[in-house]
């Protein structure tokens, strides 16, 4: 890789040290100083002769516009003689410019002023001339428009003129070049050099000098020929040579002043050990004090502060003392605490001496509870060894993290809140802090911190989820388990019951976290040893009415809660034509499909189906139907799903609380409309939905209208047939939960309709179709069967007889003789 230092200077000077050699280097890669600027390191090529080698070539021109540099080493200057050239130059090659060296440059600011540097080599026709000053120079000339005048004027004597550029400190001159006067050109050039010489920019880095200049400034009203500039570290003073020169020399004289009454005077200072070490000295502090200095007074004060007091020649002797004992303390950092921890020691054992106490440290052994760390000191290794052991110890500091878990319960806060009470009844001994996410953080003393992991180990093997399988006496129970568990006041709270559909006797499976799903398998053993069922049959015409309509439904309800008890009405085969009024299909597996004529919102099942809008609004028709029976609760749950999710699309299925209706949750479908490309096979989706749902539901039996066939205007033929095909899919699957499927609508033609569609769909699939009730001409309302029999009417096993009369005689006459046996 080449050198990227390309452009040498060689200089002559005495032999230099490697530490010469880094200042003389250090001083050539400021261009505020020597017109340099990045460069390589200073190398020997004889005793006397060195090069440095500049990036840039500008740097190494303005460097060689001087022939001789001069930078102060150890309070001594050191004057350095540059040449482009290994061999020394002709007389001819010598730069024109000329450095006036009548006088010595000052010790205290030769390093700060700046040299003249033309940016290239001119010859003797040229008539620009380039300076590189310090930026503050420039700013204080375009401050101070006395001094800026007073330069003008020089310049133009010399018939010059100047640009400052105050960004990189370059002062562009342009000399007006007289016929006859070329010979003078080096003349002029000189004439500009010691004008801008004969101003100066000190730095001081002195902190009392900087104040004193700050403020010698602000008490002044009229600094034209002088200004100080605050810079990070330093503070500029910038003016005329002699006037800058003067104002140092004042500064040194009062600065002599202040510290010759300083150290007469009394003072008082402040220093600090901290508390652990100032416990550790302050009795050896106090003797050394005594002995050596008694002059000086010795107080303690807060915080770990020392108070010394007296002149400050004997302070400072005894700071040095202080510092010399303050070597020989040993120390030792604990920082794997956490900041709960730490402050959990400092509100507790926070006093000087509790916490070694309590841990049985050393003596001679001090400890500081900082707010991110422990730290041991003391004056023996050994004894400092062991400490940070006892505090492990004694007292512990862990953070347990919870599996499986979105946040802490409230059961496992209470848990640990009971036990963390109990352990801190006498003595404050444990403290637990819940993390903002799955974590708890413990901290005390060591026994009873593990107390409370224990119980949040507990706690977690007891939320573990499993299975458990239990025979129910009845297959009834199946569905109706829960509702029964509740009349008794039994808590299931956390499990969930699965009925087990492939299992050859009624069987439930119980899913939820070990203790909860044990604690019930125990209660439910006994509980259904206990069960028992039993039949009645109520022989009054009219019975399946009363018991199947509302008042009926209430009053079972009523006995049941009453008794504890659950009252279902058993299904015979013409009661269930005559109230549903149309026909009954069982398909696979069990599933049974009901088409009745009815109204939606008297229907009792576990599910109903809204035929719903993307909105939810219910403004007519079925929708506007079921909203206001089912109430207030349905209503506002609608708004809510919209508010958070938005208008639905179709197809899609969203449920909510079935309110005052006769069910458990009311499943809102939203179908397509009439004129929408694809609507049968959009409908047969969204049927498919509303069955998944159920299912995922775990529910028994669902009930839903004609979707799309009212107010969206979906012909009823092309509903029915799409509705009955997803039922017939759904019908196919295994392992369901949900047992009867009813379909319904207020409408005669749209029940036909239905049935009609079912006749086609289930005798294809090869399933079974019960007979037709409501053709036989018995009114759907009533309990009444009639049956149609050929035979003599003698021979019939009945209550009564009807037979045709003439007056007072039958006109049967094999009857009239039954009549009279």
């Amino acid at each position: 890789m080449a050198d990227p230092f390309q452009y040498p200077v060689f200089f002559e000077c005495g032999a230099l040290t490697a530490e010469q050699r880094k200042k003389v280097e250090t001083y050539f890669s400021i261009q505020r100083k020597s017109g340099g600027g990045d460069c390589g390191c200073v190398t020997p090529q004889t005793t006397e002769l060195y090069k440095v080698s500049f990036r840039e070539a500008k740097a190494q021109q303005r460097v060689l516009q001087k022939s001789e540099h001069v930078l102060e080493i150890a309070g001594q200057p050191l004057v350095l003689k540059v040449r482009s050239n290994f061999e020394p130059q002709s007389p001819s090659d010598t730069s024109p410019l000329n450095t006036d060296q009548s006088q010595k440059p000052d010790p205290a600011t030769s390093s700060q002023q700046q040299k003249s540097s033309p940016s290239s080599g001119p010859s003797a026709s040229d008539t620009k001339y380039e300076l590189q000053r310090d930026p503050l120079l420039l700013r204080f000339l375009n401050e101070c428009p006395k001094m800026k005048d007073e330069v003008e004027k020089m310049l133009a004597s010399i018939s010059c003129s100047a640009q400052l550029q105050r960004e990189d400190g370059t002062v562009l001159v342009r000399h007006l070049v007289q016929p006859g006067s070329a010979g003078q050109l080096s003349d002029w050039k000189t004439e500009v050099d010691k004008i801008f010489e004969g101003y100066l920019c000190h730095y001081e880095t002195d902190p009392y000098k900087m104040k004193a200049l700050l403020q010698s400034i602000r008490s002044e009203e009229a600094a034209d020929e002088v200004k100080v500039y605050s810079l990070v570290g330093a503070v500029v003073l910038v003016g005329k040579c002699a006037e800058v020169n003067r104002r140092l020399a004042d500064l040194d004289v009062s600065q002599g002043k202040r510290q010759g009454s300083l150290s007469s005077e009394a003072q008082t200072i402040v220093r600090r050990l901290g508390e652990a070490k100032l416990r550790l000295l302050l009795k050896d502090i106090k003797c050394g004090v005594d002995k050596g200095f008694p002059e000086v007074k010795v107080t303690p004060g807060e915080a770990g502060q020392l108070r010394l007091s007296g002149s400050v020649e004997e302070i400072l002797k005894v700071d040095q003392m202080i510092s010399d004992k303050e070597n020989l303390v040993l120390e030792k950092v604990v920082s794997n605490k956490s900041p709960h921890f730490l402050t959990y020691l400092r509100e507790n054992y926070g006093a000087p001496g509790v916490l070694g106490n309590s841990v049985g440290l050393d003596e001679g052994v001090e400890v500081e509870i900082r707010d991110t760390e422990l730290h041991f000191f003391s004056l023996s290794a050994d004894k400092l060894e062991g400490s940070a052991d006892k505090i492990e110890k004694h007292f512990s500091d862990i953070k347990v993290d919870i599996p499986d878990c979105s946040f802490i319960t409230p059961e496992l806060r209470e848990k640990l809140v009971s036990k963390a009470n109990e352990m801190n009844a006498r003595e404050f001994r444990v403290k637990f802090v819940v993390g903002s996410d799955t974590t708890v953080s413990l901290f005390g003393h060591a026994e009873e911190v593990e107390q409370l992991k224990d119980v949040i180990s507990q706690f977690v093997l007891d939320q573990v989820s499993i299975r458990g399988k239990i025979t129910l006496p009845f297959p009834e129970l199946l569905q109706d388990l829960p509702d029964l568990l509740q009349l008794h006041n039994i808590d299931f709270a956390g499990v969930i019951f699965h009925p087990v559909l492939s299992s050859a006797k009624p069987t439930v499976e119980l899913e939820g976290p070990s203790s909860k799903v044990n604690e019930v398998k125990s209660k439910l053993n006994s509980f259904l040893d206990s069960l028992v069922q039993k039949k009645v049959i109520i022989k009054l015409p009219g019975a399946v009415r009363y018991f199947d309509s509302i008042s009926g439904q209430q009053s079972m309800l009523q006995v049941a809660r009453s008794h504890k008890s659950l009252i279902h009405l058993e299904e015979q085969l013409h009661t269930h034509r005559q109230d549903l009024g149309v026909a009954k299909y069982r398909l696979q597996d069990g599933l049974e499909v009901h088409v009745c004529e009815g109204d939606i919102t008297k229907q009792c099942a576990d599910a109903l189906v809204n035929a719903a809008n993307k909105c939810l609004d219910h403004g007519g028709g079925v929708a506007a139907a079921l909203s206001k029976a089912g109430g207030p609760q349905v209503q506002k749950e609608c708004k809510d799903i919209i508010k958070s999710k938005g208008k639905l699309t179709v197809g899609e299925v969203v449920v909510t609380t079935g309110g005052n209706l006769k069910c458990k949750k009311l499943l809102h479908a939203v179908g397509p409309k009439a004129g929408k490309s694809g609507g049968r096979l959009l409908l047969e989706q969204t049927v498919k939905n509303v069955l998944d749902l159920a299912e995922s539901l775990k529910l028994g039996s669902i009930a839903m209208p004609c979707i799309s066939s009212g107010q969206f205007g979906v012909p009823v033929a092309v509903c029915s047939e799409a509705i009955v095909n997803a039922v017939s899919e759904f019908g196919n699957q295994e392992g369901r939960s949900l047992r009867k499927i009813i379909l319904m609508d207020v409408k005669g033609d749209v029940v036909k309709a239905m049935q009609s569609a079912c006749d086609r769909s289930f005798r294809r699939a090869g399933e079974s179709r019960e007979a037709e009730l409501g053709a036989a001409g018995g009114d759907p309302g009533s309990a009444v069967h009639v049956e149609i029999v050929q035979g003599n009417i003698e021979t019939q096993q009945v209550d009564a007889l009807v037979s045709p009369m003439l007056g007072h005689d039958p006109l049967l006459p094999a009857l009239e003789t039954v009549c009279r046996l």
